[in-house]
């Protein structure tokens, strides 16, 4: 870590320093307390003791309303879904036994070197275990 800038008794600026990865995370952690403290004050001040009020924060509805809730949906998924099961074969498992390849059961198929993802886990496993 360099030194950017510096107090008069501390390291002067330009000098680099080791720093361990715990103790910046501790000073970030110090950095946030205190800055989550002087928000809470300036909060609890605002308007008193010589601070500005705090802006109005809260929300106004906008020139334009917001839209209806769509009324039939229920109805055109119950429908995408007859149609869907129509195109299968007449029932919702009807499709269940193809693969993504388009071949039935097992026999998809795969592009030359791929693995299939079981192989693949496998491999993943006995390399963490060794």
């Amino acid at each position: 870590m360099v030194v950017k800038s510096a107090k008069k008794d501390d390291c002067s600026a330009g000098t680099h320093a080791g720093v361990a990865t715990s103790d910046l995370q501790e000073m970030h952690n110090h950095f946030r307390e205190l800055i989550d403290a002087g928000m809470k004050s300036l909060a609890e001040k605002s308007g008193k003791d010589g601070l500005p009020a705090a802006p109005d924060t809260s929300t106004k509805a906008g020139e334009v309303p917001a839209p209806a809730p769509d009324g039939n949906v229920d109805s055109e998924l119950q429908q995408q879904q007859k149609d869907a099961d129509q195109t299968r074969g007449g029932s919702p498992a009807a499709g269940l036994g193809r693969r993504i390849g388009g071949q039935p059961n097992g026999r998809e198929r795969r592009p030359q070197g791929f693995a299939p993802a079981s192989d693949l886990i496998g491999g993943i496993c006995n390399a963490a275990q060794n």
